[in-house]
């Protein structure tokens, strides 16, 4: 019983250690996304830089392009300044 309870401590501790880690990586906005050759394919957009991702698609094909969805923060955030009286929510 008693070995039983330090292993479920231990799987806790684990496990909420782990789960800020993973939630930071899955908000965190990297500038870089690999775009792999083919229609519909999935961004990787977990480059820092574009020296990164460059090596990464070097003899895969595909290509880097800037994160657009840092591009589409930056003009929603662009409209709110310039249109203060719609910003609203839903709720």
């Amino acid at each position: 019983m008693r070995m039983t309870m330090i292993g479920l401590a231990a799987l806790v501790a684990t496990l909420a250690a782990i789960e800020p880690a993973l939630a930071q990586s899955k908000t965190a906005r990297r500038p870089w996304c690999r775009q792999p050759p083919g229609l519909g394919s999935i961004l990787d957009c977990t480059y820092h830089n574009q020296q990164q991702c460059l090596a990464m698609v070097s003899g895969r094909g595909g290509g880097c392009i800037p994160n657009p969805a840092i591009e589409w923060d930056r003009r929603e955030q662009q409209q709110r300044r310039q249109n203060p009286n719609q910003n609203w929510q839903w709720r």
